[in-house]
């Protein structure tokens, strides 16, 4: 079984102090602004996104459901097909879910 690479740590940690930002935002009832700061974590994963491990995983499942509640179909689509592209399986833990920031 292959390992996709995990995030520098510096790196992981800003992506982790902005998605706390995000998951504040979202508990005030500003979904839109948990979603710009949400997306900022996104902008901080190196490309390729597909190389490495949860954040690219998550964050692109996560923005599906903000946007589809957002009522944003457009974007709902854009993140589906890019969440579907981060997805992998494991041979023991089956398909990945989104880490609910909320």
């Amino acid at each position: 079984m292959n390992r996709k690479k995990q995030i520098e740590p510096t790196i992981r940690k800003r992506i982790d102090e902005l998605l706390e930002a995000s998951g504040k935002k979202f508990s005030s009832g500003d979904l839109r602004g948990s979603l710009d700061i949400a997306l900022q974590a996104w902008d901080l994963i190196p490309e390729p996104k597909s190389d490495w491990d949860y954040y690219p995983q998550s964050l692109s499942a996560g923005f599906v459901q903000d946007f589809a509640d957002l009522g944003d179909k457009e974007s709902v689509s854009e993140w589906s097909q890019i969440y579907g592209g981060h997805v992998w399986r494991s041979e023991s833990r089956g398909p990945i879910g989104a880490h609910d920031r909320r």
